[in-house]
């Protein structure tokens, strides 16, 4: 089996202004048998800072005992970013609005203006902060239908080395996650497969398109299972594949 990750791995990541908040809830959430989920920053080995959301939930024996936590790691640098430049907007329309208040006091055809245009840049900032939190809504109920997903699920970047697998991911495979991350996935491809179907595939998610079929892998082990894969490429804002996120269920059972 593959190096697991220890607490004490985790924890190192974690900034160190925030590390004995992020300690203290995920040892709070253990004593209560709760899920827990919370924003904060970790360090990157060229020691740059992200900020990240984090949800984690805790398997537990028939008398309590936790057996193994389960965890997602988001990266939401960006959404923060965004959260900022929204609260800067805020306080610069409310030094606009004292500013030109006191400015064009004594000109009620100004002060009109003045607040039709401080109410546009409101509803604006508002609109900005709604859109925000349905995003955040969003992440959060996709980040538990991954961890609770049977489906395999993969996420790697354009050159397909994996960064993020779920639970089932690890044990359709065999691998643990530490085994994967940062590895292409065609380590899991078996010599049977030909490569002409790997090129169609590449192929097509390249060009910006879902690739739907099936494929015959190999488990850590050196046996063969089957499954049926949907790999679909991720955008950014400029329309740029960042990504592709594969999804996939075993049908060994079916193929056999």
């Amino acid at each position: 089996a593959g190096e697991r990750l220890t607490m004490d791995f985790f924890a190192e990541k974690i900034h160190p202004e925030d590390r004995e908040r992020v300690m203290k809830a995920f040892d709070s959430s253990i004593r209560h048998q709760t899920r827990y989920d919370m924003e904060f920053r970790i360090l990157l080995p060229d020691n740059s800072v992200k900020i990240v959301l984090e949800v984690c939930t805790t398997d537990y024996d028939n008398i309590g005992k936790p057996l193994r936590s389960f965890g997602i790691i988001l990266d939401i640098t960006e959404r923060k970013a965004a959260e900022a430049k929204v609260v800067k907007s805020q306080e610069e329309l409310e030094r606009l609005v004292e500013s030109r208040t006191h400015d064009l006091i004594n000109s009620r055809k100004a002060a009109i203006n003045l607040m039709q245009d401080a109410n546009e840049q409101r509803l604006r900032a508002e609109k900005a902060l709604r859109q925000l939190k349905e995003s955040h809504a969003e992440i959060l109920k996709l980040s538990q239908a991954v961890e609770q997903s049977n489906a395999a699920v993969a996420i790697t970047n354009v050159n397909g080395e994996a960064e993020y697998v779920n639970r089932t991911f690890t044990e359709f495979t065999g691998y643990e996650k530490a085994e994967v991350l940062r590895k292409r996935l065609s380590l899991l491809k078996s010599p049977d497969t030909s490569d002409l179907l790997y090129r169609e595939l590449w192929e097509t998610i390249k060009a910006g398109k879902s690739w739907k079929g099936e494929l015959k892998n190999r488990h850590k082990d050196g046996r063969y299972y089957w499954v049926s894969s949907v790999i679909s490429p991720i955008f950014n804002e400029q329309d740029e594949i960042v990504n592709f996120v594969q999804v996939a269920q075993d049908i060994t059972s079916r193929k056999m």
